[in-house]
């Protein structure tokens, strides 16, 4: 079937920015709709993989700064502790992979309307696990932890505490991501505007301390938060807590999610599509 070209003139206001290179160089792209701005914003990732072992023990004065992540799964630990007798070990490692292209966008319009919709679909697979094992007596620690993937995140926050011993493992797992859009293309508006992660965070935490303690959470459905909780306390508490999050998407066109009648769809080539494509790595 021929493409509309009205379908055509609506999709010449997305821009595409895609870094294409070699299989170990950074990729990245961003599909924005001009008029309405609706965006998938900048995502970029690597061929990468990181393995980091160590461990401590000992009497003393101990700092730490920690981040690390890539396409928005990610951590983030400070650990400030005073003189005292601290004994520490952790595992962390990092891989992701963007071997495979992207697919879109691809797009549909309906005739006799002004409604189009855009679909992308992104397979860069990433995971992160961490864990840490510490034992800590002395004059004070604070120490801080968060981990986030996609909207998601999880953590905790100890304060002035004398006596801390606390085991933690997480592992966060992206395996692709799906944008969907549907415009108005009369008004520019952004009738829908769904973004689906398959995704896992597995958060474990099992901790003695006295001083300040805070725990907190959110986990999102689309882009609004379904889930969230703070928790505080203070003195001398056992703490132990299992936090799962999953979300799992269909990329296939959902039963009712567009009208009845008669769609035009396609994937435009590139050479259609684009304002600029920049090859160079970032």
């Amino acid at each position: 079937m021929p493409v509309d070209s009205r379908a055509i003139n609506s999709l010449l206001l997305i821009s595409v920015m895609i870094l294409l290179s070699s299989p170990a160089a950074g990729r990245s792209y961003q599909i924005t709709e001009g008029e309405s701005g609706w965006t998938t914003g900048l995502r970029q990732s690597n061929n990468i993989s990181l393995n980091i072992t160590g461990s401590a023990i000992g009497e003393g004065s101990y700092q730490r700064y920690t981040e690390m992540g890539i396409l928005y799964v990610h951590m983030r630990e400070r650990i400030a502790a005073h003189r005292g007798t601290l004994d520490t070990s952790e595992h962390i490692h990092l891989e992701a992979n963007t071997s495979n292209d992207v697919n879109g966008p691809n797009y549909g319009k309906y005739p006799g309307g002004q409604i189009f919709y855009i679909i992308v679909n992104e397979s860069w697979p990433v995971s992160l696990t961490a864990s840490r094992n510490m034992d800590y007596l002395g004059e004070g620690i604070s120490e801080s932890e968060i981990f986030g993937n996609n909207l998601d995140y999880v953590g905790a926050a100890y304060w002035q505490a004398k006596d801390l011993k606390k085991d933690r493992s997480c592992s966060l797992a992206l395996q692709n991501a799906f944008f969907r859009a549907l415009i108005n293309d009369a008004s520019h508006t952004i009738i829908l505007d769904e973004f689906q992660p398959n995704k896992l965070t597995d958060y474990r935490l099992n901790s003695r301390s006295d001083g300040m303690a805070t725990l907190r959470h959110r986990q999102a459905n689309d882009r609004v938060t379904a889930a969230e909780s703070t928790e505080s306390y203070i003195g001398r508490f056992m703490i132990k807590r299992h936090l799962n999050m999953t979300n799992t998407y269909t990329n296939l066109t959902r039963s009712g999610a567009w009208p009845d009648c008669c769609a035009i769809s396609g994937s435009l080539p590139f050479e259609e599509m684009v304002f600029s494509v920049n090859p160079d790595e970032y």
